[in-house]
């Protein structure tokens, strides 16, 4: 019976020989040298090559000692536990491996896959090489070698992605979308700014019946494409959100309706953010919006500090940053929110005014009405002049549609 050798390219480098592991007995080096030998044409490499990739800072005599000396070591720590002769074949000018040996690798189903391959045969590759090539494998004075591994890391990406692509398609036809949500999580793992799969996961969760869930990735995409490239979304991606305003005949229909929801309590709310945090409260009890707020624990988590019984942490922690930078974050934040309902629901805030509204929350109200009325499905009606203008009016009401 053949010794199998199995050498692990995904994640971080290991060696198993019938089934042990041995990755610890062997230097960087060698298992460098290992490596190269096993993706070179037919197993087979020559020395001078692989001596000058290894060795490329030293003369060529240390360079041709080194590799020999390798060869050595790594033939005697075969030997002493599969009792071969050798492990590797070298003469005068090439290296390859013995051939009495059996050996695999774990993307060896990745490079045989065929464009027929059906479901079971894709989930095997993808449970076999969903890590990075060689993880974290360096080699010091080695730019050679450091270039291979970084252009076959690529490589593998690539093609893990399409049989990743492959198994969506498949998930999808089979009407199995859980699965295929997944599928499509590990590749914006992946490719954390392709519009393209964002797109794929859209209209998935459109097809899913998951409207909110399909809203929440494309603001996602949004705000990823502007915060983070500084670009925006191409036309195909817009186009998407006009797809997820049409997805349902009966949930547009809704959308033409209006939401009515009184805010009570007292008027006096002059306490800096205390309209708005009374605002934003009102909204995410709504059941309206439960299932919103929900999926959304932790894009919102940073406004705890304005609704503290509202999300799971186990207590709150002060903002590292100056006051100027709290209000900007948290007015971002709440903005952010806002423009989210408004998206599930179109609303129109009729507020009975109070004298009581403080300073910041009627900047944020100021803002919503100049420069993001109308444009994002929200209406806010004020039914006496400006706040500022106003002394001992009743309690506040907000009305939503």
């Amino acid at each position: 019976m053949k010794n199998q050798v199995k050498l692990f390219f995904t994640g971080p480098p290991r060696i198993h020989l019938n089934g042990s592991d041995i990755t610890d007995l062997f230097s960087l080096k060698s298992l460098g040298m290992l490596y190269l030998l096993y993706e070179a044409t037919h197993h087979q490499i020559p020395r001078e090559k692989i001596a000058g990739i290894l060795w490329e800072s030293s003369d060529e005599k240390a360079a041709r000692y080194n590799l020999r000396y390798n060869i050595w070591t790594i033939n005697k720590l075969m030997a002493d536990r599969s009792q071969a002769q050798r492990f590797l074949e070298a003469d005068r000018s090439t290296l390859t491996f013995n051939k009495s040996f059996q050996l695999i690798s774990d993307c060896d189903g990745l490079k045989d896959l065929s464009n027929t391959a059906g479901r079971k045969a894709l989930e095997t590759v993808k449970e076999d090489c969903g890590g990075s090539f060689l993880q974290d494998f360096y080699l010091k004075d080695c730019n050679g070698f450091n270039d291979w591994v970084f252009f076959q890391r690529e490589a593998l990406q690539k093609n893990y992605g399409l049989v990743l692509d492959r198994l969506r398609a498949i998930y999808q036809e089979e009407g199995d979308y859980e699965g295929g949500e997944k599928i499509l999580e590990e590749m914006l793992r992946l490719n954390p700014y392709d519009e393209h799969i964002y797109g794929l996961l859209i209209r998935l969760l459109l097809e899913k019946g998951d409207r909110i869930g399909a809203l929440n990735r494309y603001n996602q995409c949004i705000n990823v494409l502007r915060e983070e490239l500084n670009i925006a979304p191409l036309d195909d991606t817009k186009a998407l959100y006009k797809l997820i305003q049409s997805s349902k005949g009966e949930e547009v229909q809704r959308r033409k309706t209006y939401l009515k929801i009184p805010i009570r309590g007292s008027g006096h709310l002059k306490i800096p953010y205390g309209f708005m945090a009374r605002l934003l409260a009102t909204l995410l009890a709504h059941p309206e919006f439960e299932k919103f707020f929900t999926q959304n624990q932790e894009r919102y988590q940073g406004l705890h500090y304005l609704l503290p019984g509202f999300f799971e942490i186990e207590r709150a922690v002060d903002f590292p940053g100056s006051q100027e930078i709290f209000n900007h974050y948290v007015f971002r934040l709440s903005l952010d929110m806002v423009q989210s309902l408004c998206d599930l629901r179109p609303m129109q805030w009729v507020i009975r005014q109070s004298s009581g509204i403080d300073d910041i929350s009627l900047k944020f109200l100021m803002y919503l009405m100049e420069d993001f009325e109308g444009r994002q499905g929200l209406r806010i009606t004020f039914t006496a002049p400006w706040p500022g203008e106003l002394d001992g009016f009743e309690s506040d009401v907000l009305e939503l549609v």
